[in-house]
């Protein structure tokens, strides 16, 4: 393992604690690398030292057991809202972020739109 900017990077194609590192050199390559250093709430992650391909089941056939793991780490985490607001937000479509799979980030993005335009018909209105 070598040392970059304090976090471990491992060669297999995979950085622990990517999601509180901010470093995903070489990570899933559907996940989006934009402006991971701007969030120093990466620093009290509760996946900090996690494997992150413990957050990124097999997308094809997710193992429920593998989704409860990433999400009981999740649950204890203090900024999982967070991590959940910057994966919404940078739009990444794999793993689980802030204990969220991606069909349930889906939800949470479709809820949001609709009450953003019924805020703003009652604004209009």
């Amino acid at each position: 393992m070598d040392a970059i900017n304090g976090a471990q990077f491992v060669r297999d194609r995979h950085l622990v604690s990517a999601h509180s590192t901010g470093l995903l050199l070489n990570g899933p390559p559907s996940v989006k690398s934009a402006r991971w250093d701007d969030e120093t709430w990466r620093l009290e992650a509760g996946c900090i030292g996690v494997a992150t391909a413990t957050f990124f089941p097999d997308r094809e056939d997710p193992d429920p057991v593998d989704v409860a793991l990433a999400k009981t780490v999740c649950m204890s985490c203090a900024v999982s809202d967070n991590c959940l607001d910057f994966a919404i937000g940078t739009m990444q479509n794999d793993g689980v972020w802030g204990g969220k799979t991606e069909e349930e980030r889906r939800q949470i993005k479709r809820a949001r739109k609709r009450r953003a335009r019924l805020d703003a018909t009652l604004r209009a209105g």
